[in-house]
């Protein structure tokens, strides 16, 4: 077994090409680098080195070798962070999701010792996560199908589009995403999956993505129409405006998603509760 650090050395050896170099890489002296890649080749029994006066160079076994140490070094530190993420994931429940909604309800959750993902998850992304030990729970759309994981139905988040009081369609008690055509709505920038969504939805319409900071300005001083859920009004850090816009609920099938969450089926007992009480705070 050879130990990290030589192969470290070794790697070091072959991106600089001088033992100087690379013992300036690894913060080591020269004659420690020499002793290590005396050492290496001797452990592994076969010549990495072409021994010149004053030079020293890889073979070919040697510039195979090196790479073979490159791609076990990151394996090892892939093992360190994934176990990493494995002990905080039992420390705290830590959630992940494919869009906000879901966690702007959970945040309303005080009991419970929540770590929330910061950035969303692609659908696709969901199963490693739960995997490498990265999150404890994350949501999706669909329920993740696999053997180790375990899926339930959290809620339904609705779409709105609050629009001018004097718009032709405010006086509707419903729109569809036809009849928003060509109109241009301000949208917040990290909305997860209702990005593509809307994009997909409304036809020839302008979206002017913001931050939260530049949405709330914009949307509390201006007359554009913008889109809100069943579960905006979880959200304390947004104060919103309607002035003279009205909330109109979209009847599209899409603009209705179901969300669920998944969990890994050992974690089942640690993560049931809050799960209970998430549900019932959507609710």
């Amino acid at each position: 077994m050879l130990d990290n650090y030589l192969l470290a050395e070794l790697v070091a050896f072959a991106h600089t090409g001088t033992i100087a170099q690379a013992a300036d890489r690894l913060g080591v002296s020269q004659p420690a680098i020499t002793r290590g890649l005396h050492k290496i080749e001797a452990e592994l029994g076969v010549p990495l080195f072409i021994r010149q006066p004053n030079k020293l160079t890889l073979n070919p076994t040697g510039e195979f070798a090196a790479k073979q140490a490159a791609k076990v070094l990151a394996t090892n530190q892939a093992l360190v962070t994934d176990i990493q993420h494995f002990a905080q994931s039992q420390a705290t429940i830590t959630v992940g999701a494919v869009a906000p909604g879901p966690l702007i309800v959970l945040r309303q959750i005080t009991a419970f010792p929540v770590e929330i993902k910061p950035d969303f998850f692609t659908e696709d992304q969901a199963l490693m996560a739960l995997q490498k030990g990265q999150v404890a729970c994350v949501v999706t759309q669909k329920p993740i199908q696999n053997p180790q994981v375990k899926a339930e139905f959290l809620g339904t988040e609705s779409l709105l589009v609050n629009l001018n009081r004097f718009s032709p369609l405010a006086s509707q008690k419903q729109v569809t995403f036809k009849q928003l055509a060509g109109l241009s709505f301000i949208v917040i920038d990290q909305i997860g999956v209702w990005a593509k969504l809307i994009k997909k939805a409304i036809p020839d319409a302008k979206f002017i993505y913001q931050n939260q900071d530049n949405f709330l300005a914009i949307v509390n001083n201006s007359i554009f129409p913008f889109f809100t859920t069943n579960l905006s009004h979880f959200d304390r850090r947004r104060i919103i405006k309607l002035g003279d816009r009205v909330p109109i609920p979209i009847q599209d099938q899409s603009a209705h998603m179901d969300f669920y969450v998944n969990y890994l089926k050992v974690d089942a007992k640690r993560v049931a509760p809050l799960i209970e009480a998430w549900r019932l705070k959507w609710t």
